[in-house]
This record gives C-alpha cells, sequence and structure tokens, in this order.
C-alpha cells in the first residue's frame, strides 16, 4: 500500500499481537477463516 517498510512491518505485528491475545484469550488454535470473519465483520 505504499509504506515504508517500518511501517508495514509495524502493521503486521499489530495483527499478529491480536491474533495471540485472541488465541490466549480463548484458548483456541489459531483458525484462518475465523480471523478472516472478525476482520471482514471489524471493517465493515
Amino acid at each position: 500500500e505504499g509504506k515504508q517498510h517500518h511501517e508495514a512491518v509495524r502493521t503486521l505485528a499489530n495483527i499478529w499481537v491480536r491474533i495471540l491475545f485472541a488465541m490466549w484469550v480463548n484458548k483456541e488454535p489459531y483458525n484462518e477463516s475465523k480471523f478472516i470473519k472478525a476482520r471482514e465483520k471489524h471493517i465493515a
């Protein structure tokens, strides 16, 4: 999206922190379809 390297890395890190935190709180393994649905719901 035209971001500089450090901005892209930070954005990716923030996404992974949210995923890891949700996995920890819910005590569930990573489920890509669940993450995509939640992201779509959040964006809309």
